[in-house]
C-alpha cells in the first residue's frame, strides 16, 4: 500500500477499485452551496383571493448562482392552520430576479385548469365545515428550478387561500393553540 500525498482544495478521495490504491480526484456537477431560514414567530397572513400568491416573506432565501447552468433544489416546510376550509389552499414557490416574480408552480403545470394551481396542498385533517380553532396543518414540498441566470435570485414560499387567511407557525387560536417553526432550504448543484 503506497502512502497517499495531500490533496488540494475541492478534491475528494476516490477508490481505485479492488486491489488498487485510492487517489485524489476532482468531482464536477455536485453540491455547490446551501442557504436556509428557520422561522418560529406566529402571524396571520391575509389571503389575496384565488389567484394571487401571498409570500411567506420571513422564509425568503437569496442566492447568487455560481453559473448560468446551476440548478437549485428548493424545499420548504410550512406549518400552521388554514383559517377556513384547508382544501382550498395550495403552496408554491416564487422566484424573484431583478424585481420580476415568476410563479414556479404555474411553470410546472402543462394543462390549463380553472382551479388553483400549486406545488403542494394541505392534507385535510377533517371532513367538512370549519374546524379552525386548533387543528394543526402543514405541508413539506420541494422542486428543482433551473433559472438560467447569474443574477441574484430570491426564492420564497407562498400560498393561495381562495379568499381565506393562513395562521403561520400557529393555530387559529393563537396563544391558546399550538406553535411551530417553518423552514426553507435552497441548495445549489
Amino acid at each position: 500500500l503506497a502512502r497517499l500525498g495531500y490533496g488540494t482544495a475541492g478534491q475528494v478521495l476516490q477508490t481505485g477499485g479492488s486491489g488498487a490504491n485510492p487517489s485524489w480526484a476532482t468531482v464536477s456537477g455536485t453540491f455547490k452551496s446551501m442557504n436556509h431560514v428557520i422561522y418560529g414567530t406566529g402571524q396571520v397572513l391575509q389571503s389575496q383571493g384565488s389567484t394571487t400568491n401571498v409570500k411567506f416573506t420571513n422564509l425568503a432565501v437569496t442566492v447568487t448562482p455560481q453559473s448560468a447552468s446551476s440548478k437549485f433544489l428548493i424545499s420548504a416546510t410550512i406549518n400552521g392552520e388554514a383559517n377556513s376550509e384547508p382544501w382550498d389552499y395550495v403552496f408554491n414557490f416564487v422566484r424573484t430576479v431583478s424585481g420580476s416574480d415568476t410563479d414556479i408552480g404555474n411553470l410546472l403545470h402543462t394543462a390549463s385548469s380553472s382551479g388553483i394551481q400549486g406545488i403542494a396542498c394541505i392534507p385535510t385533517s377533517y371532513s367538512s365545515g370549519d374546524n379552525n380553532d386548533s387543528t394543526p396543518e402543514g405541508a413539506s414540498f420541494s422542486v428543482v428550478d433551473v433559472p438560467n441566470t447569474t443574477s441574484a435570485i430570491t426564492y420564497v414560499p407562498t400560498f393561495i387561500g381562495n379568499g381565506s387567511n393562513f395562521s403561520f407557525n400557529r393555530t387559529v387560536g393563537g396563544g391558546s393553540g399550538e406553535a411551530f417553526v417553518s423552514t426553507m432550504y435552497v441548495m445549489e448543484f
